[in-house]
């Protein structure tokens, strides 16, 4: 409990919030790639379910995984 409230306050958010983060993060910069699937990337990413790192993708940065992506492909 008091290693959960150090690291908000000094990162703003919980450590799982903080990880998903990290990993939506890595997840965009791969995507942008537009060089692996959306499958692949979940799984590169440590997501175990496809629909959940759908889900937490667009809760987090407001698009689909899919969407995100085309607007890099040429």
């Amino acid at each position: 409990v008091y290693f959960r409230k150090e690291f908000k306050k000094s990162f703003g958010a919980t450590p799982t919030d903080y990880i998903k983060k990290v990993r939506i993060d890595n997840a965009k910069a791969l995507l942008s790639t537009a060089m692996y699937s959306v499958s692949r990337v979940a799984a590169m990413c440590g997501f175990d379910s496809i629909s959940y790192f759908s889900y937490e993708f667009k809760r987090i940065t407001g698009q689909t995984p899919g969407g995100y992506m085309k607007q890099f492909e040429k």
